[in-house]
């Protein structure tokens, strides 16, 4: 580090007691100006070596401004390191710092930073087959390090843009799962000394709307993560975040919140959201419901609600149900309608489970409960058909029950 005055300094000074003090005021702030300005190129290389020893990070700038002291502004800056390429960029950096703590202590100089701004970076995180994170494992340093004073500071995000590749998604498709974030602004907040608290905004996503965020972690590896979305795809969460086993979503957006725990004994998840123009394919060769619109939780993995309504053969339905557990997934759904179409359903039926000559006509009440395994549903219901035909006898105003399992009407 320059020394502060140097030897020539110290002579002039000397010299230059006999004078005035006002002569001493402005004499001080021209020598504290010029050193200064010899120590900006040190206090550059401080952070930036400090930065790459803890992380092993390559770091590269086009410029770099210190002419304020306990100010730090890098532009075009790009992050990189061997084996990974590059990690991360930002069109600038602004570090604010406190410059005589820097000067007095600098091999701890990130604790000496009091804010960071980053202004419309970019970043790539990855999830790979082995459950690492690509950027946890870029910053990871290849020495062990001694602890020093950790960063007790905060970072503030604008403009900024994330991508998220998972190569092992929840629902254990081969397919990775890939999110493109745009607009991303945030605050990641380190002062209390325990951990960190975000709260960060991403404009729109390729499967979403708005997204909020808030994460807090601490350093005993306790995380929670709260979202909150708007527009989210419910294809995309059908294709990569429910187990195998769910009936696949077609179509449909959800409104909705996310809260995930996580900790040595394990990880949870609660979901809550109302979904619209929802599609699902049904098992069994039962018809696909659409218009669904509704409320919908999951609690975990044990257990996923519905409440609300969709369209199916013909025929709009209030339904309520279950699905749990997810691993194994067991039906249990009720669903009616005041206006079912009964020649609709009936087509829908496999043509050995009818008697001969059966036909219906009209549209009436019918309430529907499907229960058993998703692969293997048993249904049964109440129904009052207008009119029924059998063998060429008609009738009127007709109530039945009936059950359908294993492929036979009953």
């Amino acid at each position: 580090m320059t020394r502060l005055f140097n030897r020539s300094l110290w002579t002039a000074a000397r010299l230059l007691a006999v004078l005035p003090p006002l002569l001493l005021l402005i004499f001080a702030i021209f020598l504290l100006r010029r050193e200064f300005q010899h120590s900006r190129p040190e206090i550059i290389r401080l952070v930036t070596a400090e930065i790459s020893a803890a992380t092993g990070i390559e770091i590269t700038f086009s410029s770099a401004d210190a002419s304020v002291p306990g100010r730090l502004k890098v532009e075009d800056i790009a992050l990189s390191r061997e084996g990974f390429g590059e990690i991360a960029r930002a069109r600038s950096v602004t570090v604010r710092y406190d410059l005589g703590e820097l000067l007095r202590d600098p091999q701890n100089a990130s604790a000496h930073v009091t804010s960071v701004f980053v202004d419309r970076p970019e970043v790539t995180v990855e999830r790979r087959r082995d459950g690492t994170i690509s950027l946890v494992e870029a910053f990871r340093p290849k020495k062990p390090r001694p602890r020093g004073k950790p960063f007790r500071g905060i970072v503030r995000v604008s403009g900024g843009r994330v991508r998220y590749i998972d190569r092992r998604p929840p629902s254990g498709t081969s397919a990775p799962l890939k999110i493109d974030g745009r607009g991303v602004d945030g605050t990641l907040d380190f002062r209390s000394g325990n951990g960190a608290y975000c709260v960060a905004t991403i404009r729109r996503t390729d499967i979403s709307g708005r997204v909020r965020l808030q994460v807090a972690f601490d350093y005993r590896k306790r995380t929670s993560l709260s979202v909150r979305t708007e527009r989210l795809s419910l294809p995309f969460v059908s294709r990569f975040l429910l187990p195998r086993g769910i009936p696949p979503v077609q179509a449909g957006i959800a409104d909705g919140s996310l809260l995930m725990t996580h900790q040595e004994s394990g990880t949870h998840l609660w979901v809550s959201g109302r979904v619209r123009q929802g599609e699902i394919t049904l098992p069994g060769g039962l018809p696909p419901i659409s218009g669904i619109a509704g409320k919908v939780t999951v609690a975990d993995t044990d257990l996923l609600t519905f409440d609300g309504s969709g369209q199916a053969a013909g025929s709009p339905w209030s339904v309520k149900g279950t699905v749990g557990p997810l691993g194994r997934p067991q039906v249990a759904v009720e669903a009616a309608t005041s206006r079912a179409d009964y020649a609709a359903m009936l087509r829908l039926l496999p043509r050995a489970s009818l008697p001969e000559g059966v036909g219906v006509r009209g549209r009436g009440p019918v309430r529907v409960r499907v229960a058993g395994p998703a692969a293997d549903l048993s249904i049964e219901g109440e129904a009052r058909i207008p009119e029924a035909v059998w063998r060429g006898n008609r009738a009127r105003d007709v109530r039945s029950s009936f059950r359908l399992a294993k492929g036979t009407l009953s």
